[in-house]
């Protein structure tokens, strides 16, 4: 049994026709920019009732679909050429404790995120461009994997949240930058924007709590009407019953109160008839 009570949690895919990648690469004084879509998701616990008065965020990935090329031309003095593949963000709460967030009117701004790159650089330098990596002891050609990099911090990512009976949609931006080539900061710069549109339906967490003789079940009150089974065994083909009578409602929280028995018992939440 997850005793997380009141809480409810949400998988939100990215709408890639929705969420972008707005970037541009600066290097000796050129600049090339480019759109991607995103594909993505993240993961939302919620508390205070429903719709809820604060979130959390679990997780946050996403990735772009295609890959990009950035492209620079010096004339006579060469060229760098920088292929980015499969880039993307892996960010969850480990190690990092992520902090409960007040929801106020659908604004809400989640803190201290950690951020773990993926993707592979393809990088080829011509000409003096070449001689300039050589000297930031660089392969004039050379090949690097972002998820070898330490893991960074996102300092904070701004959005709003609605609520259309347990259906959530979660949009927002982030801004970041950093180095183009990530061995060597003095060649140039990466910055850009991720814009994003998540949706996804709401289900409840079960947080039990026993006292003298009995086990209470508690659950968030979604629109979609949950009901607690009991079985004793999770064997293929078991039998599921009704776990008892909803009698209570607090604080947005649906309970049960079951008398203890001897023996294991396993609880769930279905919805439907």
């Amino acid at each position: 049994m997850t005793c997380l009570g009141g809480e409810s949690q949400v998988w939100l895919d990215w709408v890639s026709a929705s969420s972008t990648l707005s970037s541009s690469a600066t290097l000796e004084g050129q600049t090339d920019s480019h759109t991607q879509s995103l594909i993505g998701r993240s993961l939302i616990a919620f508390q205070g009732g429903w719709p809820p008065t604060s979130a959390k965020l679990l997780e946050f990935q996403f990735q772009t679909t295609n890959g990009q090329v950035y492209s620079f031309h010096y004339g006579i003095f060469g060229s760098l050429t920088v292929n980015i593949t499969g880039l993307g963000s892996q960010s969850s709460a480990t190690p990092a404790t992520p902090t409960w967030e007040p929801l106020s009117l659908g604004q809400v701004t989640f803190h201290s995120i950690t951020n773990q790159l993926s993707g592979v650089i393809d990088y080829r330098g011509t000409g003096l461009v070449c001689s300039g990596l050589i000297a930031q002891e660089l392969p004039c050609v050379g090949i690097q994997s972002l998820s070898s990099n330490l893991p960074t911090t996102i300092d904070a990512i701004a959005g709003t949240l609605s609520f259309t009976n347990d259906s959530v949609q979660w949009s927002g931006q982030l801004g970041f930058s950093g180095p183009a080539l990530a061995n060597a900061p003095e060649i140039g710069t990466l910055q850009g924007t991720v814009t994003f549109v998540a949706k996804g339906v709401a289900t409840p967490i079960v947080a039990g709590s026993t006292s003298t003789g009995s086990l209470t079940l508690s659950w968030p009150a979604l629109t979609t009407p949950w009901k607690p089974e009991v079985s004793s065994t999770l064997a293929p083909g078991a039998t599921w019953m009704p776990a008892g009578i909803v009698t209570a409602r607090t604080n947005g929280d649906l309970s049960v109160s079951i008398p203890l028995k001897n023996g294991s018992a396993f609880f769930r939440l279905v919805t439907g008839p």
